[in-house]
């Protein structure tokens, strides 16, 4: 998922609404209580998200340098900081079913990919070419060459259990088809990879949370 899309999803502006009140008050004393939060709250602000019915996507931006942000689940008093591991979208999990068909578990797959374990390295979708993020060194024929293996993400299969899902993933400068399987209370496995091209020019991506 390129940075445009996490803006469409996650990210700005189109969305997002301001989170004021005593219920915001509460949220920004939670996170501002927590290890992750270096800096002062600046701005709180909320977004739905398709799979989920109660709860929803905060964004705490903080008074650090450079500037940064955090991400949160929350419902009511209910919230779990995004941390960089699996543990707090399991646990929203366990607490809600998710809602998840065949367009909404390709939101869902690339919202888990962002936070769980190890995606600070590196690790992001690309299906099309817009969305590789290539460095200064990238040639015409690099783009030529990259976009001719790209495959947007796609369902492959549905049973009453899972989805299964095939794209193409960019790790470092490593180019995959990579298959994935997402069962409906939002366990996400890897199920193959082949790799594609290992010298992709590109530069490398900041952890999202």
């Amino acid at each position: 998922m390129d940075v445009e899309q996490m803006k469409q999803l996650f990210g700005s502006e189109p969305g997002w609404t301001a989170v004021g009140g005593a219920a915001g008050d509460v949220l920004r004393a939670r996170i501002a209580e927590s290890s992750l939060a270096l800096g002062r709250i600046t701005a709180l602000q909320a977004r739905r998200l398709p799979f989920y019915q109660t709860f929803q996507l905060y964004r705490a931006d903080l008074a650090t340098v450079p500037a940064s942000q955090l991400h949160a689940l929350a419902r009511g008093d209910e919230m779990f900081l995004l941390d960089g591991t699996a543990a707090p979208l399991q646990a929203v999990n366990r607490l809600e079913a998710l809602r998840l068909d065949a367009a909404t578990v390709i939101d869902y797959l690339g919202f888990f990919l962002d936070y769980a374990p190890g995606r600070g390295e590196g690790f992001r979708l690309v299906g099309m070419i817009d969305e590789v993020p290539f460095d200064g060194q990238a040639t015409a024929e690099d783009h030529r060459k990259v976009a001719g293996l790209l495959q947007p993400l796609r369902v492959t299969g549905e049973t009453a259990e899972l989805f299964r899902l095939e794209g193409t993933v960019l790790f470092r400068q490593a180019l995959f088809a990579t298959s994935f399987v997402v069962r409906r209370d939002g366990e996400v496995n890897t199920m193959g990879e082949q790799l594609l091209l290992d010298d992709v020019p590109a530069e490398a991506r900041p952890p999202v949370w």
